[in-house]
């Protein structure tokens, strides 16, 4: 399942107490991803439409995957890349949640 970049904005997206602790929960995740690979958390990245992705069904790993990296590939070209193909790296988006 891909991102939606074309829904609602995050803002204008419904909430309930437990739709909030389970969108934290799925931010969390996606924060972890974002700091293991590229030691930048999720707010310091820009105009992530991480509500709405949340909201349409997306994985924290599909909208990773789908959203993030592309998005900084478009920003930093093959640096992104060379970082993803790290040794270090390569077995990370397999790691289980530490909330899990």
């Amino acid at each position: 399942m891909s991102c939606p970049l074309t829904r609602a904005l995050d803002s204008e997206s419904p909430s309930t107490p437990e739709s909030d602790l389970t969108y934290a929960h799925w931010r969390r995740e996606v924060d972890r991803l974002c700091q293991r690979h590229y030691a930048q958390g999720l707010d310091d990245l820009l105009d992530m439409p991480e509500r709405s992705a949340f909201d349409a069904g997306s994985t924290p790993r599909e909208f990773f995957e789908d959203t993030v990296v592309p998005t900084l590939r478009g920003d930093f070209g093959d640096l992104i890349d060379d970082v993803l193909e790290e040794p270090e790296h390569e077995d990370l988006l397999n790691l289980k949640s530490e909330d899990a």
